[in-house]
């Protein structure tokens, strides 16, 4: 789409308001406050140049602003219709509802600016052309971003008071409710209480599953069955049953995703829902009576360095199954919502076949050894150089390209997808082209070796392989031949790459192929 240039673009401004989505907030925070604020200062105030100014829009949001707005709906909506030129002009009622984040702030007003919109604050006039108010511009976004930075310490530093004192200071779990009790300086209590509901139904379902006579699939359907004769209101799926079995809080243990790494200890006056000897015991009904589904490191699994899905683009775990007896390898993304699983024997039989296919015949690699380290020998030193400089060059290409990614993603530009694709077909590249370089700067009696070790393995392919006998053996062979090997949803081959210098010496095997030994290829 064409970029409108800044002395194309029409009068017309949209209005930004931003609010934090975080409780008490200052009414003249809030939207109708900004709204308002925008109007009295810039469309109906006479004095100031966008006076009547044209207004197509209205952007309304909800966010913290310390956590980014990049991602967001509303704002990249606001961004991409600036790309496509629709407006001049972003009103704000201060600058800091733009966004507290000084890093994306300046990075998305400068992008703003390219395109020739500019932000314009309804209560902070400075004109940015000149040194004075671009200083003072700044000094107000760094002043902003530090109270965000300060505000999330000084509320971590209040969190962890709380809980140190034995307080809860989120939401109170079912069974319990918070007391909406004050000190006499105003401060509210978060000692959680007994709901008189909720919590005996809740502590009688903490005994009756510790009895062990259900599954947590059968648990459900029993708490439901009784729901529906005493109704509290509280029907739960399984995933809320398994959260709320798991949750030490019941046992007085606080633990949060705040503090990852400590554990406190709740205050003397919560009840206690269960008794620490009735959490244990629950926790060993449900270690045993899970799906038995033990996801497995990948090193388990002797293709998990190696192996690419053709449909999610992406690399797969290995996992196992032990009371099915099954292993299968299962993709890191989903597909249309779901992850593709692959059996492990299917998979390998697959790669076996490869191996196969690739192996190169004994007297075709001999010939090819000869023919090889003949053309070693006869490469003088300079042109050693200039295939050094050449792979340099194409080197620093790389590299370059893959900050061009970065800044494409970094903009929205291209979505993740695209990104992850393209940066590990780069990573690839470059991979290949470093080898290429310490092969041509080693010098000869390196490349020899490389030589004579390469086609040794390609023409024992099968022997190896079926020699590895461990699943370690076969990883590490896996992943020192192959970059990558690429399957689809049916465990069929659809590509594969070799790592160098397995893969130059497979193509100088090939009849008619390429020898890349140099910056220009040479056919044999």
């Amino acid at each position: 789409m064409r970029t409108l240039r800044a002395r194309d673009l029409p009068e017309i401004a949209v209005k930004f308001l931003r609010m934090s989505d975080a409780p008490n907030q200052s009414p003249e925070n809030s939207l109708e406050g900004q709204d308002w604020g925008i109007d009295e200062g810039i469309v109906r105030n006479a004095s100031h140049p966008l006076f009547g100014v044209k207004l197509i829009h209205t952007f309304r949001l909800l966010h913290a602003s310390h956590r980014g707005l990049r991602g967001v709906d509303v704002f990249d909506e606001m961004i991409r219709w600036a790309r496509d030129g629709r407006f001049k002009y972003i009103l704000v009622d201060k600058y800091d509802r733009f966004g507290r984040n000084l890093r994306e702030a300046v990075t998305v007003e400068d992008e703003l600016n390219k395109l020739g919109v500019y932000i314009v604050s309804a209560k902070e006039q400075f004109d940015q052309r000149q040194p004075a108010g671009w200083l003072a511009k700044t000094l107000m976004q760094m002043l902003a971003d530090f109270y965000s930075r300060n505000l999330a310490t000084e509320t971590r530093k209040g969190m962890r008071a709380k809980l140190e004192r034995g307080e809860w200071a989120w939401a109170a779990p079912l069974g319990y409710r918070h007391p909406g009790r004050r000190t006499e300086r105003g401060r509210a209590i978060s000692i959680l209480e007994e709901d008189p509901i909720t919590g005996p139904r809740i502590r009688w379902a903490w005994e009756e599953f510790a009895t062990g006579r259900y599954t947590l699939d059968q648990w459900v359907i029993a708490w439901n069955t009784r729901e529906a004769v005493e109704p509290t209101g509280k029907r739960l799926a399984r995933s809320a049953w398994l959260g709320l079995f798991r949750n030490q809080l019941y046992a007085g243990k606080m633990l949060t995703r705040l503090f990852p790494a400590e554990e406190f200890e709740a205050h003397e006056e919560m009840p206690r829902l269960v008794s620490q000897l009735t959490f244990d015991r629950v926790q060993k009904l449900l270690d045993a009576r899970t799906s038995h589904k033990q996801q497995h490191h990948i090193y388990d699994y002797p293709l998990g360095d190696v192996l690419w899905s053709h449909e999610a683009n992406c690399s797969f775990y290995g996992e196992t199954h032990p009371k099915k007896k099954a292993s299968y390898y299962r993709t890191k993304a989903k597909v249309r919502g779901r992850l593709i699983y692959l059996g492990q024997k299917g998979v390998e039989s697959e790669f076996r076949r490869l191996l196969a296919r690739i192996e190169l015949q004994p007297d075709l690699a001999e010939g090819c050894k000869n023919q090889l380290l003949d053309r070693l020998k006869g490469r003088i030193p300079g042109q050693r150089e200039a295939e050094a400089q050449k792979l340099r060059t194409q080197l620093r290409r790389l590299e370059e390209k893959a900050k061009t990614l970065i800044r494409l993603h970094t903009n929205d530009d291209i979505s993740y997808e695209e990104f992850r694709g393209e940066r590990s077909l780069n990573e690839a590249a470059q991979r290949e082209v470093r080898e290429r370089l310490n092969h041509v700067t080693a010098g000869f009696d390196k490349e020899e070796r490389d030589v004579r070790m390469g086609l040794g393995i390609l023409s024992n392919l099968g022997v190896i392989w079926d020699r590895c006998g461990t699943v370690q053996q076969r990883r590490q062979f896996a992943k020192l031949l192959f970059s990558r090997v690429t399957v689809d949803g049916n465990s069929r081959l659809r590509g594969w790459a070799l790592n160098n210098p397995f893969q130059q010496l497979f193509e100088f095997a090939q009849p008619g192929s390429k020898l890349v030994l140099s910056g220009v290829p040479d056919r044999i």
